[in-house]
């Protein structure tokens, strides 16, 4: 990548400073309540102020909410983090949208650079320090240009590099992780046909609560940002960002097992396969080793609470783990017990699944990518 700018400045390229207004119109979307959107699947995407996804929330219908026309870019307004948006949206009056102007073209990569730039000059924006269209106003970014144009082909060169790099790594990773076994046996592929009959082959899918599956429930500790030392402990906080990984830290805090489930105080849920340290924002919940799941059974149940704690917590309805016992997920029942055996069987043969789609989307973008550079 340093080859690439050097050869861009050796060719007469360089970077310019630009106001943000003089290349993006900036609105605000205008939906207030989102309980008054109609789900439509073929409908119109739905982003909000969120950190994960890319915004999105899901298909609605369209009514007479602002439209925005895709290629923008949007802002969280009080997160302050920026997403590249390629197909048309609604989104709510906490966004900020950016759609280009003056000749500013985006397509998918010249958009991810943009936003990618734009990220690094707004992380004194957050929660405290709320991001406006003044605030906006004030604000430059540097962009590459040659022959006083913006260089957009250099900024494709720059993504395109870049994502044959992740993909190349990606496949290292599955080979050196084992994860290149993604071909279902035939044991596999039955157990998914089982699933969606499980209610009359297998006992039953039921509600178990939270206290009837772990036999360790315990928050976190305090321990903020400041007072953190470095280390090598993988330590955990609320949100979804990394799975709520803000760091190694080597403080003497409490080492939880690895096989554990983490749930924040608005109902993210994670499963950790290493030892790891959590802030009292975050509740634990492990079984010893006598008792407990396999790791495909513990993804199986992380993904049943996930799906039923959605929605039902913030910043005006913490979760804390003393609350958590009661709550229920649902799962295959077995002898009045959680059929954890179904339970890793149906979780190995979905990863499997997983891994045969990024499989696929790796070894079709390399080849679109060789072919690219075949043609250059």
């Amino acid at each position: 990548m340093l080859e690439m700018e050097q050869a861009f400045l050796a060719d007469g390229g360089n970077w310019k400073y630009f106001q943000i207004n003089s290349l993006f119109n900036i609105y605000r979307g205008n939906i207030q309540n989102q309980d008054k959107l109609v789900d439509d699947i073929n409908g119109i995407a739905f982003i909000a102020q969120n950190d994960r996804n890319n915004g999105y929330v899901k298909q609605v219908k369209i009514t007479d909410n602002r439209l925005f026309k895709g290629n923008a870019l949007i802002i969280g307004r009080q997160t302050g983090i920026v997403y590249f948006q390629n197909h048309d949206f609604v989104t709510t009056d906490g966004v900020l949208v950016l759609t280009p102007k003056n000749g500013l073209m985006l397509n998918k990569n010249t958009g991810l650079f943009v936003k990618t730039i734009v990220q690094k000059q707004l992380v004194i924006f957050g929660y405290t320090n709320t991001v406006s269209v003044r605030k906006l106003n004030e604000i430059s970014i540097p962009l590459p240009v040659k022959n006083n144009q913006i260089a957009f082909g250099y900024m494709e060169s720059v993504v395109q590099e870049l994502q044959a790099e992740r993909l190349q790594e990606l496949q290292a990773y599955l080979q050196a992780t084992g994860l290149s076994d993604y071909i279902l046996s035939k044991q596999e592929k039955s157990v998914l046909d089982l699933l969606e009959n499980v209610n009359a082959q297998r006992g039953g899918i039921k509600p178990f609560k939270i206290k009837e599956l772990f036999g360790n429930i315990q928050q976190g500790e305090r321990l903020t940002k400041a007072d953190q030392i470095s280390g090598s402990l993988n330590f955990v906080m609320s949100g979804t960002t990394n799975t709520g990984i803000v760091g190694s830290i080597g403080n003497a805090v409490v080492r939880f097992p690895k096989n554990s489930i983490t749930i924040d105080i608005f109902g993210n849920v994670f499963y950790r396969n290493d030892e790891f340290g959590a802030s009292d924002d975050v509740g634990v919940y492990w079984n010893n080793e006598d008792n407990a799941m396999d790791k495909h059974a513990m993804l199986y149940l992380a993904a049943s609470l996930r799906k039923s704690l959605s929605g039902r917590f913030d910043y005006g309805y913490k979760l804390r783990a003393s609350k958590s016992h009661n709550l229920t997920c649902l799962l295959p029942e077995k002898d009045g017990k959680p059929d954890t055996g179904l339970m890793s069987q149906i979780g190995r043969a979905i990863e499997k699944l997983v891994i045969t789609d990024v499989v696929k989307f790796n070894e079709r973008e390399l080849a679109a990518y060789r072919q690219t550079i075949q043609q250059a």
